[in-house]
């Protein structure tokens, strides 16, 4: 009994030696972030499309989307694309698929990501009705360094955060954002920054539309 004892406690040595001197390869894993909604066909109430980010060069990964009008249950599949990267700097890819054939007024679940690389969360749109009421939010310049803004350096982007929360709260279906998104607006820390906190807020479930402002250049905007 003692001998066998022995053995198994030999080989488990061995093994955790093994583990150290040959480690094995990591199994690389991003779940999506950054994940907001926008419109891009000519028919908002039939489409949609969803982007989010991931970590750079992922090896075969497959932007997709999986969706349907029942929390938990996903009947289609879309795959999308990558955005070429802005920079060989960057320290995210993005990816966005659209979603066609949409019935309007109707609430859609989903999840975006890779069968391998894992799966965001459940969200939930809905499309526009045709001709009933709806509610809508006009706002900008989240750059904007003064003391409203609580930081000057536009770092942690505390107002805009509260922002989206309330936003989030009294769930518009749609969102025309002005212009003056960061400061500067090429950096792209400060883009992840602010784009967490619109996946943070009202991202996912309700449409985005930025334009440029003065303080935007082309190709910043993701």
């Amino acid at each position: 009994m003692k001998k066998k004892a022995f053995n198994c406690l030999l080989v488990l040595l061995v093994l955790t030696l093994l583990t150290f001197c040959f480690p094995l390869p990591a199994q690389a894993s991003s779940l999506p972030y950054h994940i907001h909604l926008s419109w891009v066909e000519n028919d908002a109430h039939h489409s949609i499309v969803i982007t989010w980010s991931n970590d750079r060069d992922l090896l075969d990964y497959t932007p997709t989307v999986k969706y349907g009008t029942t929390s938990g249950k996903y009947q289609k599949t879309v795959v999308g694309f990558q955005e070429p990267p802005y920079s060989s700097n960057a320290k995210v890819d993005v990816s966005s698929a659209t979603l066609t054939n949409l019935e309007s007024g109707t609430s859609y679940y989903y999840i975006c990501g890779d069968e391998n690389y894992g799966w965001s969360g459940e969200y939930k749109f809905t499309t526009p009705p045709g001709g009933a009421p709806f509610r809508f939010a006009a706002y900008g310049d989240t750059r904007n360094p003064t003391p409203i803004f609580e930081d000057s350096a536009n770092i942690n982007f505390k107002v805009w955060d509260r922002i989206q929360q309330k936003m989030k709260d009294e769930n518009p279906l749609f969102s025309i954002f002005t212009g003056d998104n960061v400061n500067p607006g090429t950096s792209e820390s400060l883009w992840n920054t602010w784009f967490e906190k619109l996946s943070n807020g009202t991202g996912p479930t309700s449409v985005f539309m930025p334009t440029y402002g003065n303080h935007e250049s082309p190709g910043t905007i993701q």
